[in-house]
């Protein structure tokens, strides 16, 4: 029986944690610099500049006005607006500094908690485990991560919820479940359900292990606390509620809303990247050979070729000695590598046929966390072992730190090449913006939007499949303007995540995105002001006026933008309103001429300019993320206004009287009966949100009531 560090190893442990995680990743060490991934600059960073700048205002972030026409924020699970560490960090830090504290934190959260799951759930030597746990958040797998701020911040939780499983099992103690129940919630706050989703895959496996093996306990007792851990299980559900209905309420709204083999194949390794076991230049393009298969970081499985030696020699241990729990481990990675292949071995369609919730999530290699964290377990068990029964002598225990130093080496020179050595300093950032935002100069009160024209490429579009155009389009997706300096918002998320309707939008404005002569009528009705458009890409609509050159390109004001406001009468006299509801049937029929019907049937007529009459009288500004205010000066009867068709708005008017507005088409929402003069009030209030908070709230009060009854009883 391995003893139990004492309080003052935990402090060295997490001081040299602190120390590998800090030199491992000193490009991160700085306020000014930022990751430049493609996802933590055109995702993460733009998401979490809203969320300090709302926490900061005292409002919880519901809406994202700024990516296209807007769409849910708080919904979007990546946002992570319930996550507590990151209220605290960003009501401290600037936002930069925020996001490379929060990389930071989490990645040594992973190796303590990694050491502990070692140390207290598999007995390993402390020592060992901490030699063994350093490996983890310097591997090629967690490197790869550093961008991907929510997927981070859930496999840091990933051991903690393991160890908590496992001792809960084995010693039946409360703590344990609690402990369980609170990372379980942590991890489904930090918003990315995939992890979520493997890690409850790995406990319901090793659960029928141990359901089946264990002898310590009855039959009885098995089944009563495998019951209670699935009761935890709905309880953590219940805590992350705020967070969980709203993205299952909108999640139907998503691109992503789609599961079976195709997608889940999606991105599946190829079996050739094995080979990063022995080195990682082998998932990168050799000089002049781009052409080969796409590489991929998550394809990085290098964890150390001392670690990886360990390893196939724990295997002869563990096999000679016929240890089940560490045999079924490493069959269980094994398992996990076979996901990871994807559509590369027929076992695939098999597990998903069997567990077909797998079928929501693409990336099946992200599972290899997973195998990770059981083949650096294996490798410590074996040497601890041998440790134990006195198979070294003590001067070559003493060669244990030399061992970590040959790791951390071996993984810090293979590392330079891996994303986060390559950074954005802020004021590249921030010169970006300067240059656009002299240029464009609305005021403050204007909710206005920009737009990047793509074409030079119409045979792209006329030639490849609906699905390879789409694919296109979500890479190269407008660009909505940030007021208050924040960089371009890509269109991109994760999972079950809603956002625009993006196939509605591809439908609808498929015309603008590959036509030098761009519809200014229908960009004006998504509130489109400004485009983008590359230098050389002759733009022949007279009704986009030339404003400036930024960069690499020229933009465009649309002459024909009114607001994002419109009476409706004077609106149906020109556009036919339900010919711009795309649909996700259409999507999928129209595959090469698809967005034709878009060009051709909107129109009742064909006018020169958007008529005046058609926003006369009418302004709107956003007065915070989640409410904006209509004025009125002048006519009467029903207003549109460019939002999609996310349900949750509501429209309070000046006598008190309150209406749900009503979707007319994907990208607007009715207010019915408006009479000038007035001043109306539009709140996103999704009923998602009110149920998901109640029901945390409940939750949070039942487990500290319970908590509190329980340090009773133990005291009295």
């Amino acid at each position: 029986m391995t003893k139990k560090p004492k309080i003052i190893f935990h402090i060295y442990a997490l001081l040299a944690i602190l120390i590998c995680v800090l030199v491992f990743y000193h490009p991160l060490v700085s306020s000014k610099r930022l990751t430049n991934g493609a996802d933590m600059t055109s995702l993460f960073y733009p998401l979490r500049y809203i969320l300090a700048g709302s926490l900061h205002s005292g409002i919880i972030p519901l809406w994202n006005p700024y990516k296209f026409g807007g769409a849910p924020f708080l919904a979007t699970m990546q946002t992570g607006v319930f996550y507590p560490v990151n209220w605290l960090l960003f009501l401290i830090f600037p936002v930069i500094t925020g996001i490379n504290v929060c990389i930071l934190f989490h990645l040594i959260l992973l190796g303590y908690f990694c050491f502990l799951l070692f140390v207290l759930g598999f007995e390993v030597m402390p020592s060992v485990a901490l030699v063994f746990a350093l490996i983890i958040p310097l591997s090629g797998l967690v490197q790869a991560q550093v961008e991907h701020l929510a997927a981070l911040i859930a496999i840091a939780w990933l051991p903690l919820i393991i160890l908590s499983f496992i001792r809960f099992l084995k010693q039946k103690s409360f703590s344990y479940l609690l402990l369980f129940i609170i990372t379980t919630a942590l991890q489904i706050l930090a918003g990315h359900p995939q992890y979520v989703a493997y890690t409850f895959f790995f406990l319901f496996l090793y659960a029928i292990y141990w359901l089946l093996t264990d002898r310590t306990h009855s039959l009885k007792d098995r089944i009563i606390l495998i019951g209670l851990i699935v009761m935890a299980s709905g309880f953590a559900l219940f805590l992350s509620a705020v967070q969980i209905l709203p993205t299952l309420a909108h999640s139907r709204l998503t691109y992503r809303a789609i599961s079976g083999f195709g997608y889940a194949a999606s991105f599946s390794m190829p079996p050739k990247f094995l080979a990063t076991l022995i080195h990682p230049g082998f998932y990168r393009h050799p000089i002049g050979h781009q052409n080969l298969p796409f590489t991929y970081p998550e394809f990085n499985l290098y964890f150390g070729i001392i670690p990886l030696i360990l390893l196939i020699f724990s295997l002869f241990y563990f096999f000679k000695r016929r240890s089940g729990e560490e045999i079924f481990l490493f069959i269980l990675s094994i398992f996990f590598v076979i996901f990871a292949l994807g559509k590369n071995t027929p076992i695939f369609k098999i597990i998903l046929a069997v567990f077909p919730f797998l079928e929501h999530y693409r990336v099946p290699a992200r599972i290899l966390c997973l195998a990770l964290l059981v083949w650096t377990l294996l490798s410590a068990k074996f040497i601890s072992a041998i440790m134990a029964q006195r198979l070294l002598s003590k001067k070559y225990r003493l060669l244990l730190p030399v061992l970590f130093l040959a790791i951390f080496l071996d993984l810090f020179m293979n590392s330079r090449n891996e994303t986060f050595n390559f950074t954005t300093p802020v004021r590249t950032i921030q010169k970006k913006l300067l240059n656009r935002n002299n240029v464009l100069t609305p005021s403050r009160d204007e909710f206005y939007r920009t737009f990047r024209l793509m074409t030079r490429d119409d045979e792209y579009f006329l030639t490849q499949t609906s699905s390879a155009v789409y694919e296109r389009f979500v890479r190269l997706q407008p660009d909505a303007n940030i007021i208050f300096s924040v960089p371009l918002i890509g269109g991109y998320e994760e999972g079950l995540l809603p956002s625009i309707r993006y196939k509605d939008f591809l439908l609808t404005y498929n015309r603008n995105i590959r036509n030098p002569a761009p519809d200014s009528l229908l960009l004006s009705l998504l509130n489109v002001r400004y485009i983008y458009c590359e230098r050389d890409l002759p733009v022949s609509s007279e009704r986009f006026q030339f404003v400036a050159n930024v960069s690499s390109y020229r933009i465009f004001e649309n002459l024909d933008w009114k607001g994002a406001v419109f009476w409706r009468d004077e609106l149906q006299k020109i556009f036919r309103l339900d010919a711009l509801d795309g649909t996700f049937y259409r999507f999928g029929r129209l595959k090469y001429s698809f967005g034709t019907e878009f060009v051709t049937d909107y129109l009742i007529d064909q006018p020169s300019a958007m008529p005046d009459e058609v926003s006369r009288g009418l302004s709107v500004y956003w007065k915070n993320y989640n409410t904006m205010t209509l004025t009125a000066q002048e006519g009467q009867g029903d207003v549109l206004i460019s939002l999609p068709a996310y349900p949750g708005w509501t429209a309070y008017f000046p006598d008190g009287e309150r209406k749900k507005l009503k979707p007319i088409n994907a990208i607007m929402h009715c207010i019915p009966d408006v009479n000038s003069p007035a001043r109306i009030t539009l709140c996103y209030e999704p009923f998602s949100f009110r149920l998901g908070l109640y029901l945390s709230l409940c939750a949070l009060l039942v487990l500290i009531v319970i908590v509190l009854l329980k340090f009773l009883i133990k005291k009295h």
